[in-house]
């Protein structure tokens, strides 16, 4: 007997099968497994977890999927039926690669062989990959016919010219499908010895077999339970049908109304027929007040769920009972259990929805939606990443609030969240609710991925299989490398990894092998910049001294020595295996040898432990249903590796279903079929116009699509459109929909998922908001010019802005952490954030106006490193080297944090580059020209040395020829008037000064210290500095301190009793400081060490290039503000201090700027400065020097 039971609560349905379950069949074996059938292994999942609730155990249960338990039903009762099903899709797929190509040369396959050869003459086997995708589609569409058009099939086995049941035939472009057809039958007969059965020749001897009295039904379940399942074909309705003439079969299906509703239609199919036959008497008369919506959600959306129901009806009564049902009315106390009490009494306002349209514009039968009702709440954000994050932040609000009933809190595993595409949203889901802590961390699952989304190992595996199609770009490679599992067969650690890629940089490695490899990619055959380059260096650098000279033109890496050299080697190995691997897998193989290849491959490059053994696992396993597949099918044409590639990237991305489902967290998912399992809360997120509900376009030579749709078909649409009812129906407490109705870009408005606008108009068709209940507001308010007009727009809109919340475009928007309480909210409907590291600063007013408060206060002190002596620039005895004072001063801000907050906010996290370089960055470029014009100076030449130039060109960090040649000649260019000016000045003999000066408190520091250091670069005409470029406020900082220095050391020890000037030349310029008085220049020093001092405690509000502008600008204070802007941020180029992160953390300009810290401090170090400055033109150099200006006065 088929059974019929009927509820529109899961739950209710599982605690039917629960008691049934505990009533077993008489004389049936105590451990016989029972058969439950359903459509996902999520819903396996919970139907275990449910049966062990309500019968303490869940044991000896078997849940099959239909299309298996049927097959299986046929090989029991069929003689001659193999045990697996020689039709599958993969099967055909592999049958057909080898078939097609035979038959392309008959007319009927032109179409076929002009896509394969792209209407080219060319063979079809020059693009395997073309033909196994091809091949793949024709097996889909195969595998529709059989389980949806069995009588088609059967039409083209018996070579009948048309189509049954009307007679269709097919069009010349579609002639060639019954002839594959019938070649693949007789190929699999024939040529294989397979069995000619497949699911559609099948069923009439199965039905023949079931009515048969005296066949035996050994190895059958004593009754079939089928659970949950909401789209059927009719071929599997009709199997279970005449399987119950034998044994019990009950279906326990989820019926979202108790009343018969086949027959409703959606308001869009209603008003297209009312306007094509409006004019025509072809249909009785009132024929349209005949069209019942009944409820419009239903009719909607449930169309899948009306063809079931028909096709179960429409069965023979005999051997049927079709009057059990167990429906639950969930009552009306919310908006959401509102809308579900609707579905279930197939009625809208308290009757069901016909043709009059009057019902939309009057207050009957509207329920009253409360303010504080959020069972059913929308929310509008800017980005995927924004719904995440307020979908954390609405999950916290609902997990902290305090529950109706104690014994039953809201829990994480009570909450489920689907989305249309769950792999496109993992990494925001991972980035937002992985990085929280303590009570704000929610424990989550995230089902349905690929392996090869979640798993770096089985990604690694993917890439080294299309390791002849990859460039060897630089982070490919070092991507496989990086998998701890590849490390450990290499025996590398991570310090070794992070010295290789050190090496790698070094050694200029971008892309490419060798020049062979770019050859292949009909590139011109340079080896510059690739594998083969840098391996090469990193070799001859591990064979050579780090001074050694160009060998064979090839530039050494230096620093490859000692116990490091041992990861070269093992570097080494990893290259020469991947050579290996390139060179088999490029080679022609038989199958038998390339699955063999490819497990010797999986050994050679992983070594895993505990938690990565599945993963490997998964990769033997797919390798091993490969080799299943190709035995099976008969392969015995050499794969071609990108169709290996293919096939293991499709097999090993596909999505798991159900993996990590119901894992005791918040269960992130994708919006499948059939999974209509209940939870307190419902999320759907991502519901965008355009991508749910999904569209699948068919394929050309789809014949389904062609020729229509019959009852019972699965579509897509349809499908997407069922789910979201169920949706609806399978929230507890509360359903949660979000998309993304702004643009991130321009705030330009989106609509949502045309589903979810469906659900709000419904909303505001049935309820009124409680604001504008008659009782509480007067007449006219709901009136437009007369009491019979109902305000019907304004209700409307008071539902929609009652149902969503537009969330702000950024997640620090102060608008998320203002309280609820607070009268200037600006939008108190907006929920608070519980993102702390959002939170904005705390705001103090002033006059009204809001100022954030600076990071570190004025005068606050940092106490912790308050002596002098635990600072690690200061040697014994208070001892500060003069290379530590100028590194203070070039940037205050970055030293106070490196050295005494143990912070370093300018990690500078470089990506590795896959090109080869084409130009220089601005720091290239400065230390490029800084190595050419250290080679000329210090060997007093007129130009680098030729074996500097071939040392740049060699290194891999020039264009290539010409353009290196080009570009060294435009710098020596640009050099070349500095080059000249600096040897002029250094003159034949150069010395050093040892600096030792003593400092007390008496010269106005804290604690007595000694200056200590030694200068270079001195000579005859004083202190010669040089750089490439346009000189600062930093480096005339750095000159002018040694310039005290050697000053306040006594400068006639050095200068033969000449007055001391000290030169910096840059690019266009020469720049001097005058002569200074001992005392003067020690007592100049004392103020630089006075506020070194300072800033160890507090950081100084001092940055070189601002403040020299500001203190070179004349005017007052906001003047000379103005001036020095530009220093501090030009907005044009977005360059300047402003964007050093240390002064970005602890200043704002020009609010932090006071005359009375700022101006102060930079006026008292860089004013005497100045007055010692003198800056011209390089041409202008040697008149400066000749003329004999050597006074202690400075001028300018």
């Amino acid at each position: 007997m088929l059974y019929l039971v009927q509820s529109n609560r899961m739950e209710a349905l599982s605690a039917q099968l629960a008691a049934e379950l505990q009533n077993p069949i008489p004389g049936m074996p105590v451990l016989m497994p029972e058969h439950v059938l359903v459509q996902s292994p999520g819903m396996s999942t919970w139907l275990r977890l449910e049966i062990a609730k309500k019968n303490k155990i869940a044991a000896a249960l078997e849940f099959p999927l239909p299309s298996s338990f049927i097959w299986q039903l046929c090989h029991i009762l069929l003689p001659d039926v193999p045990k697996e099903n020689a039709f599958t899709k993969p099967s055909m797929t592999w049958k057909l690669m080898e078939l097609l190509p035979t038959l392309l040369s008959a007319q009927e396959f032109a179409p076929l062989k002009n896509y394969l050869t792209s209407g080219q003459d060319q063979s079809e086997h020059d693009n395997p990959l073309k033909l196994f995708q091809l091949c793949g589609q024709i097996a889909d569409i195969f595998d529709q016919y059989l389980v949806y058009r069995p009588d088609w099939i059967a039409a083209w086995e018996a070579n009948e010219p048309t189509l049954p049941p009307r007679g269709d035939k097919l069009s010349q472009a579609q002639a060639w499908q019954p002839i594959l057809w019938r070649a693949l039958i007789e190929f699999n007969n024939q040529h294989l010895n397979k069995s000619q059965y497949h699911r559609a020749n099948l069923h009439q001897s199965l039905f023949d077999a079931l009515d048969n009295p005296d066949t035996s039904l050994e190895g059958l379940p004593r009754r079939l339970f089928v659970f949950g399942i909401s789209s059927m074909a009719p071929q599997t309705l009709d199997v279970l049908y005449h399987l119950a003439k034998r044994i019990d079969v009950i279906m326990l299906n989820l019926s979202p109304c108790q009343h018969y509703w086949g027959d409703i239609v959606d308001p869009r199919l209603r008003a297209r027929m009312a306007l094509e036959y409006a004019d025509k008497q072809k249909l009785e008369q009132d024929w349209e007040d005949k069209l019942e919506v009944g409820n419009p959600l239903l009719a909607n959306n449930g169309k899948m769920g009306r063809e079931l129901l028909d096709l179960i009806l429409e069965l023979p009564e005999e051997h049927a009972n079709f009057n059990f049902e167990c429906y639950q009315d969930p009552g009306v106390d919310s908006l959401l259990s509102g809308i579900q009490h609707d579905i279930l009494e197939l009625s809208t306002r308290d009757r069901s929805l016909g043709p009059d349209a009057s019902l939309y514009l009057t207050l009957d039968g509207r329920r009253i939606l409360a303010k504080t009702d959020d069972s059913l709440t929308l929310r509008s954000c800017h980005s995927p990443l924004r719904e995440i994050e307020t979908l954390h932040d609405h999950l916290l609000d609902m997990l902290s609030r305090t529950p109706d009933d104690p014994d039953e809190p809201l829990l994480a595993r009570d909450i489920v969240i689907m989305l249309p595409d769950v792999a496109a949203y993992a990494p925001y889901i991972d980035a937002v609710f992985s990085a929280k802590h303590g009570a704000h961390y929610i424990p989550y699952a995230i089902a349905d991925r690929g392996a090869a989304q979640e798993s770096p190992l089985i990604n690694s595996f993917l890439h080294i299989l299309s390791i002849n199609q990859s460039r060897f770009g630089l982070t490919d490679i070092l991507g496989i490398l990086e998998v701890p599992a590849v490390l450990r067969r290499f025996d590398l650690d991570d310090e070794a990894l992070t010295l290789i890629r050190h090496w790698l940089e070094q050694a200029g490695v971008r892309w490419g092998r060798d020049e062979t490899s770019r050859a292949a990619q009909s590139l011109p055959a340079f080896d510059k910049n690739s594998w083969a380059f840098g391996i090469k260096r990193l070799i001859l650098g591990y064979a050579f001294s780090d001074d050694a000279a160009l060998y064979q033109d090839t530039l050494l890496v230096t620093g490859i020595e000692g116990q490091s050299a041992q990861a070269l080697g093992k570097l080494l190995n990893f290259i020469e295996t991947l050579d290996d691997y390139q060179a088999v897998l490029g080679q022609t193989s038989s199958i038998e040898d390339r699955m063999g290849q490819l497990a010797q491959l999986v050994d050679d490059f992983y070594e895993v432990d505990d938690e990565e053994l599945p993963q490997l696992q998964a990769i033997r396993e797919a390798i091993n249903k490969l080799k299943t597949e190709l035995v099976e099918a008969g392969q015995v044409t050499p794969l071609n590796t990108q169709v290996l590639q293919n096939w293991f990237n499709s097999t090993l991305s596909e999505s798991r279903v159900g993996q990590r489902y119901l894992a005791g967290s918040v269960n992130f998912c994708t919006l499948m079929p059939m999974r209509s399992i209940p939870f307190k809360v419902v999320c759907l997120v991502g519901m965008n116009d355009g991508v749910y509900p999904r569209v699948q376009h068919p394929v050309g030579f789809d014949l389904v699509a062609q020729f229509g749709p019959r009852k019972g078909d699965r579509s897509r649409r349809l499908d997407d459109r069922y789910l979201f009812l169920e949706a609806i129906l399978s929230a507890r407490e509360q359903l949660y929909i979000s998309y993304i109705g702004h643009s991130e870009r321009d705030n330009s408005e989106r609509i949502p998922s045309m589903l979810v606008s469906e659900l709000v108009e419904y909303c505001q068709l049935c309820y009124l908001p409680e604001a504008f209940e008659p009782e509480d507001v007067e007449p006219e308010s709901l009136n437009q010019g007369s009491a019979d007009e109902p305000d019907i727009p304004a209700i409307e809109k008071a539902i929609h802005q009652q149902l969503l919340i537009e969330q702000p475009l950024q997640p620090f928007d102060e608008r998320l952490y203002l309280s609820q309480a607070r009268e200037d909210a600006a939008d108190h409907r907006l929920k608070q954030s519980y993102s702390a590291q959002w939170c904005p600063s705390q705001t103090g007013e002033d006059n009204g106006v809001k100022q954030a408060k600076r990071f570190i206060d004025t005068g606050l002190k940092i106490t912790q490193a308050i002596d002098v002596s635990q600072l690690t620039d200061v040697l014994d005895d208070n001892e500060l080297e003069v290379s530590a004072l100028i590194r203070f001063f070039r940037n205050p801000a970055q030293y106070f944090f490196n050295r005494t907050l143990k912070v370093d906010l300018s990690l500078n996290i470089q990506a590795d580059d896959n090109d080869e370089p084409f130009s220089l960055n601005p720091l290239q470029r400065y230390k490029l020209q800084a190595s050419l014009l250290d080679n000329a100076i210090s060997q007093r030449l007129e130009a680098p040395d030729e074996v500097l130039l071939l040392r740049l060109k060699a290194s891999g960090e020039l264009p290539l020829q010409p353009f290196d040649d080009l570009l060294l000649n435009k710098y020596l260019h640009d050099i070349q008037p500095l080059i000249g000016r600096a040897v002029y000045l250094q003159g034949d003999n150069q010395r050093s000064m040892d600096i030792a000066l003593s400092f007390t408190q008496a010269d106005g520091l804290n604690e007595p210290m000694n200056l200590v250091g030694r200068i270079d670069d001195l000579c005859a005409k004083g202190l010669v500095n040089y750089r490439p470029g346009t000189a600062n406020g930093r480096d005339l900082i750095r000159l002018y301190i040694r310039h005290l220095c050697i000053c306040a050391m006594g400068s006639n020890k050095v200068t033969n009793k000449l007055p001391h000037i000290s030169y910096l030349l840059d690019i266009g310029h020469f720049h001097a400081f005058h002569p200074v008085a001992h005392e003067q220049a020690k007592a100049q020093l004392s103020l630089w060490l006075a506020y070194f001092q300072s800033g160890q405690v507090h950081p100084l509000m001092f940055m070189p290039r601002t403040a020299l502008a500001y203190v070179e600008a004349e005017g007052d204070h906001q003047d000379k503000l103005l001036e020095a802007q530009s220093q501090w941020l030009d907005e044009q180029s977005q360059l300047g201090e402003a964007m050093e992160p240390h002064y970005q953390r602890l200043f704002s300009f020009p609010d932090d700027f006071s005359e009375e810290e700022f101006g102060h401090i930079a006026m008292t170090l860089l004013s005497p400065m100045l007055s010692l400055y003198h800056k011209d033109k390089l041409g202008e150099l040697a008149n400066f020097v000749e003329s004999g200006i050597m006074t202690s006065q400075g001028e300018k």
